[in-house]
């Protein structure tokens, strides 16, 4: 009996430290890469290029290749003004695993990187120009060879 009173609360202390040990280790988990305002206990984001990109109806779908790294983004309604776009691949737990390129336009709404992108878990995509006028947002699911990208809000 008294080694139940000795042995239960020291597993328990014993177990805290082990979970205290891997929280630790495993770094950050930033769920949304874009810059939070804090206000009081809410966290808000600017939605403002999310509302532009749906206002001017833009869409787009993004293609990998099976054995290649290259991308592929087809976006027909996107502006001609855009020959360069930067897209974020976010882990969706681990920041440092994120990635980014920047698409080159091809012409007729194609355009197109080079990126080894890991198929072995999903990704957040996030698709703007360089000054963030406007943004796309989407999730590559695991194994995927594609995704479509949309803005983040319905102004329809």
């Amino acid at each position: 009996m008294l080694w139940l009173v000795i042995a239960l609360p020291f597993s328990v202390v014993v177990a805290g430290f082990v979970t205290l040990g891997l929280a630790a280790r495993s770094g950050s988990f930033d769920a949304v890469p874009d810059p939070v305002q804090r206000v009081g206990k809410a966290q808000t984001v600017d939605l403002g290029p999310d509302r532009v990109a749906a206002g001017l109806g833009l869409a787009g779908e993004l293609r990998l290749a099976p054995d290649t790294e290259a991308l592929e983004l087809l976006a027909p309604s996107l502006p001609d003004t855009d020959a360069r776009l930067r897209l974020v691949l976010s882990h969706p737990s681990e920041a440092r695993e994120d990635l980014a390129v920047e698409l080159l336009a091809m012409g007729g709404g194609r355009f197109v990187a080079r990126l080894a992108v890991p198929r072995d878990h999903p990704w957040n995509l996030h698709l703007s120009p360089p000054d963030g006028r406007w943004r796309l947002q989407g999730r590559l699911d695991s194994g995927a060879l594609g995704a479509a990208l949309a803005p983040a809000l319905d102004e329809g």
